[in-house]
C-alpha cells in the first residue's frame, strides 16, 4: 500500500525511480568542475557518467531500458545531455573541436560511445576500466582541430 499511496501505481513508482536516476547522475556530472583545458574536462564527464552508471547498475538499467518513455519524466534526462553539449561547445569555442559537425552531432557521438562502453562494461562483455579512458580519447579524436605533422589529429 505505501507504494500507492505514494506514487500512485508501479509506473509512478518506475518514473520515480527514473527521475532519482537521472538526478544521481546529473550529480555525479556537475560534480566535475570546469577547468582550463575543456578536453579533459569532457573526459572528466565521460569518467563520471562511468562512475554513476556501476555505482548504481540497476538504477541504470532502469534509466535506459525498456520501459516505455511516453510518460517518463524528460527534464532531468535532458538536464544530463545538456552538461555533454554545453563541454561539447566549449572545446569548440577554445578551438579544440573543428566547427563542424555542430555540437549536438558531436554530443550524441560521444553520448553513444560512453554509453555503449559502460553498457559492454556492465555487462562483462570488455575488461572494466582499462579501455575506458582510451576509448573516449579514440571518441573526440575525429572532431580534433588540430593536426601534427604527419596529419593525425592532435591537441597540441
Amino acid at each position: 500500500m505505501p507504494v500507492y499511496t505514494l506514487f500512485g501505481d508501479k509506473r509512478g513508482l518506475l518514473n520515480a525511480m527514473h527521475e532519482e536516476g537521472f538526478r544521481r547522475l546529473d550529480a555525479k556530472l556537475a560534480a566535475v568542475r570546469p577547468t582550463d583545458d575543456p578536453l579533459a574536462d569532457l573526459i572528466a564527464l565521460g569518467l563520471a557518467y562511468r562512475e554513476a552508471a556501476l555505482a548504481s547498475p540497476h538504477l541504470y538499467g532502469l534509466m535506459f531500458g525498456r520501459t516505455p518513455a511516453e510518460d517518463q519524466p524528460r527534464e532531468a534526462a535532458d538536464a544530463t545531455y545538456g552538461r555533454l553539449t554545453e563541454a561539447v561547445t566549449r572545446c569548440r569555442t577554445a578551438g579544440v573541436f573543428r566547427d563542424e559537425p555542430g555540437a549536438e552531432r558531436v554530443a550524441l557521438h560521444l553520448w553513444s560511445v560512453v554509453h555503449g562502453m559502460v553498457s559492454l562494461e556492465l555487462n562483462e562483455h570488455i575488461p572494466p576500466a582499462g579501455l575506458f579512458p582510451e576509448a573516449l580519447r579514440f571518441a573526440v579524436d575525429p572532431f580534433l582541430a588540430v593536426t601534427d605533422s604527419t596529419g593525425r589529429r592532435t591537441t597540441t
